[in-house]
């Protein structure tokens, strides 16, 4: 996940972003890669100290169903949306899975 949101570059091997090779490219080059075509929802419900007790617990019930509509809205217009979950429920929802075990493909239900 790393590697493809630009966070770290690979030490060997290529990776193009929309025809872009990436792997090349400085800090600064990254930055804008990932200011412009890269987004990141974490999965940390760290506490936010601007709202409520009470709304720090309805954000993440927020998220579940009103995030998950908006990707299939975005897979629907041909958008690439990566989703990493641990949830078997929540994978299930999307268009393809690809699971990945010890950095290897174990599945891919395209194939």
């Amino acid at each position: 996940m790393n590697l493809i949101g630009c966070l770290d570059t690979a030490t060997t091997g290529s990776y193009r972003l929309r025809k872009q090779e990436v792997s090349g490219l400085n800090r600064e080059q990254l930055a804008e890669i990932r200011n412009r075509r890269v987004g990141f929802i974490f999965q940390s419900f760290n506490l936010l100290p601007q709202i409520t007790a009470y709304e720090n617990v309805e954000m993440p019930l927020l998220f579940g169903g009103d995030i998950m509509n908006l990707f299939h809205e975005l897979w629907e217009h041909g958008h690439t949306v990566l989703v990493i979950t641990h949830d078997p429920a929540l994978a299930h929802r999307a268009p393809r899975r690809v699971e990945i075990r010890d950095g290897l493909i174990t599945y891919d239900s395209r194939q």
